[in-house]
């Protein structure tokens, strides 16, 4: 097995099982971890089920909104056109949060019952080409790890984020312990601060700041 995030074959040193089943290995190259599981086997389960599973763990759409308020506050005060593009957006939390700070919201998933109305993009692929402008302000929280063409992806998110605008992204980390946070069956790979500051840099982005904490990363950059 090569690496998901850096591709390095021969690289590869087993960590454990998680309680689901998935078999996890670490990179000794880049020291990101890497799934057994494809997207293949686990994309007929991003529906109504996984939707809802999302919504209950916060109670209602308002929990959801208060579970992403680090996320919306960083960005700050609105600028520019105020538009804003939540990718991976689910039940709406973010949406909600950041339409509250006074952003005009749009919002992406492959989950075709997170169309909630006409602001709402649904398509199996996320990319540049299916909206119609360019967004001063765009989040990716915690979807990149479950994206099988992930670099791909990094290349439209910088080319949907307006020139000055700002981009966050936020991921999971690879960590000592098979905690259900970053090692689950619907993660295909968590990769190393390291891997991502290299990767956002590569595509275009600059980075302004991040931040880690355990289990977790998170990366404020503006495309120049």
């Amino acid at each position: 097995m090569s690496c998901r995030v850096c591709h390095e074959p021969g690289e590869m040193v087993s960590l454990w099982t998680a309680v689901d089943g998935s078999v996890w290995r670490r990179c000794l190259a880049c020291g990101s971890d890497s799934s057994d599981v494809s997207y293949g086997d686990i994309k007929h389960e991003y529906d109504e089920k996984y939707l809802r599973h999302i919504l209950d763990q916060s109670v209602d759409l308002a929990g959801c909104a208060f579970q992403v308020t680090t996320n919306a506050n960083w960005f700050g005060a609105p600028s520019g056109d105020k538009t804003f593009l939540d990718v991976g957006c689910l039940e709406g939390g973010a949406l909600k949060a950041m339409a509250d700070r006074g952003w005009s919201v749009h919002g992406f998933d492959v989950i075709p019952q997170a169309k909630t109305g006409d602001h709402i993009t649904v398509s199996d692929r996320f990319h540049a080409s299916l909206f119609p402008r360019r967004y001063q302000a765009v989040l990716c929280r915690e979807v990149i790890e479950h994206v099988p063409d992930w670099r791909s992806m990094l290349g439209e998110l910088l080319a949907v984020t307006a020139p000055g605008g700002i981009f966050q992204l936020q991921t999971p980390r690879p960590w000592t312990e098979p905690s259900t946070i970053g090692y689950q069956r619907f993660h295909l790979q968590l990769f190393s601060p390291f891997t991502i500051r290299y990767w956002l840099g590569t595509v275009g982005f600059e980075i302004i700041e991040s931040l880690l904490w355990p289990e977790g990363q998170a990366w404020l950059c503006r495309r120049p």
